[in-house]
């Protein structure tokens, strides 16, 4: 078959076509590992939020049900406290008047009467602060959830960043690549023709 201009050209479009393509494929390949790993740490990085967010979520359910359970408890102490210090108040203030009028039996009874109320009075301050309290250990252990769950979250949001760039990469991979095909079979397609043709005139002129 004798040299063809024409024919040269096209294999070499087609060979360059090809080049490119099998570029285009290798490149596409590597923005699906890429794609694939931050896929991977994308999952690693949600169930870490998911995690730190369920801790969270457990710490403040047991903040409310502290709070719900010992709120009323405390708001009765609060009442019974009132009413026992108004109660040695009034018992004391009885020992003094029977005290002032040389009555000291009376004013005795009173007097224990006054430190009974007094003592009552404490402890229902004493149960109250301990309710308090746990109802504050509940608060700062909720509080001490929360670091660990923004810092998930931070680490979350970075790698879905990391991850939606590395998706778009892949994308743009794969339309790089279906054009470098196209491109391919197109120049397969113009050199398998012009070969035709060539292939029929050398016949001819051997007719």
């Amino acid at each position: 078959m004798p040299p063809d201009v024409e024919l040269d050209r096209l294999k070499t479009e087609q060979d360059r076509a090809f080049q490119r393509r099998q570029d285009a494929y290798q490149a596409m390949q590597q923005a699906w590992e890429r794609r694939s790993a931050a896929r991977d740490a994308l999952g690693r990085a949600y169930d870490g939020k998911q995690r730190a967010s369920e801790v969270q979520d457990a710490a403040w359910r047991d903040y409310q049900m502290v709070r719900q359970s010992n709120g009323p408890r405390i708001d009765w102490l609060n009442s019974q406290q009132e009413r026992a210090f108004q109660n040695m108040k009034d018992a004391f203030d009885r020992a003094s008047a029977a005290h002032d009028a040389r009555d000291g039996a009376s004013a005795r009874s009173y007097a224990d009467q006054g430190h009974r109320y007094k003592q009552e009075a404490q402890d229902y301050v004493a149960e109250r602060r301990r309710l308090v309290q746990e109802i504050r250990d509940a608060r700062d252990q909720h509080e001490r959830t929360q670091p660990a769950f923004r810092y998930a979250r931070a680490v979350f949001d970075r790698v879905k960043s990391t991850h939606d760039d590395v998706k778009a990469e892949h994308e743009r991979k794969q339309e790089e690549f279906k054009r470098a095909k196209k491109a391919f079979d197109n120049a397969a397609l113009a050199f398998k023709k012009r070969l035709k043709v060539v292939r029929a005139e050398t016949q001819r002129r051997r007719q």
